[in-house]
């Protein structure tokens, strides 16, 4: 009789085509392998280093449903042939599907935020579930549109922050800060940091009395003007108070933000010549300085001596003046 021995001692070909040795920000269910081997056997796969074992498939069978976590993940695939001929694959990749957490967020100056459209500069703090992220502000105008773009910035560590963000010269108008967050992954957290207002429009006044060369014998006079502001509102005005030798007299008022505003300063003056304006500033820190009017102050009677006729008897017609 005829007898046929196979002899097999040689491994099966395993190559694990997917997942792969880098990180993915979806979530990884499938593990695709290429087998070869002239004798097929069966496979199966282990996500923690063979202790638990899937149940195994004939060779050549991809497997689905598998379950990866967040963070590292090893997987191996195990074959065998026919003859119990074994081989494995693995491999090790990093999911992360989930996007940073931001909290503890402040800026500085702190939002909403009057601006008076000059390039101001704003320090961002906040406290990341993760490093490293990069960092993008985005201004977006009362429309919609993005106005300006800061960044990306990349952040390694909680050492480097807070973060600057520099706010452009703007035209005046409602303003949308945001700042998105990007990890490693390309998982993005998008936060609404504030509103800014740009009043670029500074502040009107008119000055109403006294009347610019005006002279007066009575010491207490009352500064009057007549302020307003078209953006964000007054914030506060100053009468300034010049005589001969310098400032006389200096007054602020705070308006809290009003439109308009009659403004009266009642002063005291003595005896001279006196320059005098106003000054006011709005929320935004726009200023604006009135016209400078005079004013003359004289409280002194004049002196009126009779030189003739004398207080004395006359006995003649000499005529007297």
């Amino acid at each position: 009789r005829n007898v046929t021995i196979f002899y097999d001692i040689t491994n099966p070909n395993v190559q694990i085509a997917y997942p792969q040795n880098i990180s993915y920000n979806v979530n990884v269910s499938a593990l695709n392998y290429t087998y070869f081997d002239a004798n097929p056997g069966r496979c199966w796969y282990s996500r923690n280093g063979g202790v638990a074992n899937s149940t195994s498939v004939t060779a050549g069978i991809n497997f689905t449903s598998v379950t990866s976590t967040e963070g590292s993940n090893t997987w191996i695939v195990y074959c065998n042939d026919s003859v119990n001929n074994k081989n494995s694959s693995s491999v090790t990749f990093f999911k992360d599907t989930l996007a940073p957490l931001v909290t503890n967020t402040t800026v500085n100056p702190s939002l909403p935020l009057v601006n008076n459209g000059t390039v101001q500069n704003l320090s961002v703090n906040f406290s990341s579930s993760e490093y490293p992220i990069n960092i993008t502000f985005n201004l977006y105008n009362s429309t919609g549109s993005v106005v300006s773009t800061q960044g990306p910035t990349t952040i390694n560590n909680a050492g480097q922050l807070p973060v600057n963000y520099t706010l452009p010269a703007l035209s005046s108008g409602t303003y949308r800060l945001n700042m998105t967050v990007i990890d490693s992954g390309g998982n993005l957290n998008i936060t609404n940091l504030g509103t800014i207002t740009v009043d670029a429009i500074a502040p009107n006044a008119t000055l109403i009395s006294p009347a610019n060369g005006t002279s007066v014998n009575v010491p207490a006079q009352n500064f009057t003007v007549n302020a307003s502001d078209v953006g964000t509102g007054l914030a506060n005005g100053t009468l300034y108070v010049y005589n001969q030798t310098g400032l006389y007299n200096q007054t602020s008022v705070g308006l809290g933000g009003v439109a308009n505003s009659l403004v009266g300063v009642v002063v005291t003056l003595v005896d001279g010549v006196y320059n005098w304006f106003y000054s006011f500033f709005d929320l935004a820190g726009n200023l604006f300085t009135s016209e400078n009017r005079t004013l003359a102050v004289d409280t002194v009677a004049p002196s009126v001596v009779i030189v003739s006729p004398q207080n004395i008897t006359y006995n003649n017609r000499t005529q007297l003046v």
